[in-house]
């Protein structure tokens, strides 16, 4: 006898009482995502889940296939609630997974630049913050492929939200645009990360000058300074981490070399070659850019 077509899927309200997981495919719930989610809800975001029936005798009845954490949300907060859901009919087990698995891979997921893009339009206040400290270092945050345009928002954010905060990133760039000018190759997160670290280790020590590092960069091309510091990390010699340590390091030697013995940057013994997050009593992100 030939098994039954599943039918058409087609979009209910299904009280969360009647949903449930089976861990046999699915992944395992993460609490802190739940919590997460649950502390900045809004339900305007919840979309549509996906379930399967696995029919009137089985109770709860609908497995969920995808939308696991958003269901253990929902619950958490009302466990009265339904949540629309586009139900699939006459699925196996194997079937279900298949399904679970084949939505996981083709789930075209939102890139850090268009998240920014959806923050921006939100008015988001740290967004507003970083574009205005990028723009009084005569750039911009766009992701077109055109000197002038900063598309590393990850790493813009990451130095805002350090211990410098907006003025360790306005000097970052500063400096950077005072060397390459508005090149968009002076602009990706090794090199805007890479700086931050810099200035971040040195900023107050008397001795560093920033003319200095001017004029020992100035005659090199910031593809260069990449590859110096990619080849930095290759060879082990400073440890791990990521790349923009690495260009810090490779920034820190290109000064010394200009500077008589006597005058160089000692680096630091508790050099790391990362940011230091800011405080927790820091103030907000736009007020600190303003003061900025």
């Amino acid at each position: 006898m030939t098994a039954p077509h599943p039918a058409a899927p087609y979009v209910l309200a299904v009280p969360v009482t009647d949903l449930f997981v089976d861990h046999t495919y699915q992944r395992p719930l993460d609490p802190q995502r739940v919590r997460t989610m649950t502390e900045t809800f809004d339900p305007r975001l919840l979309g549509v889940i996906e379930v399967s029936d696995r029919g009137p005798e089985h109770h709860p009845r609908y497995a969920v296939i995808e939308g696991q954490h958003r269901w253990a949300t929902v619950t958490s907060r009302d466990p009265r609630a339904s949540m629309a859901a586009r139900v699939h009919s006459g699925l196996s087990v194997a079937e279900e997974a298949e399904l679970f698995l084949g939505i996981d891979i083709h789930r075209r997921r939102l890139s850090t630049w268009n998240r920014w893009k959806a923050r921006r339009a939100q008015h988001d206040p740290d967004v507003a913050a970083i574009e205005a400290t990028v723009a009084r270092a005569g750039l911009r945050v766009d992701d077109a492929p055109k000197d002038g345009h900063i598309t590393c928002t990850a790493m813009l954010e990451k130095v805002a939200r350090s211990r410098g905060g907006h003025a360790l990133l306005r000097d970052s760039l500063r400096l950077l645009h005072d060397t390459w000018g508005p090149q968009q190759s002076a602009y990706d997160a090794p090199m805007v990360g890479g700086m931050a670290v810099l200035l971040d280790a040195f900023g107050d020590d008397e001795q560093f000058e920033c003319d200095i590092l001017v004029d020992a960069l100035i005659d090199l091309a910031p593809e260069r300074i990449g590859a110096l510091a990619r080849a930095k990390k290759s060879n082990g010699k400073h440890g791990g981490g990521a790349l923009p340590k690495f260009v810090a390091l490779t920034l820190h030697e290109r000064y010394n070399l200009h500077r008589p013995a006597g005058a160089r940057l000692i680096m630091p013994s508790s050099f790391r070659g990362v940011l230091q997050p800011a405080a927790a009593t820091a103030r907000p992100a736009a007020a600190a850019a303003a003061a900025a």
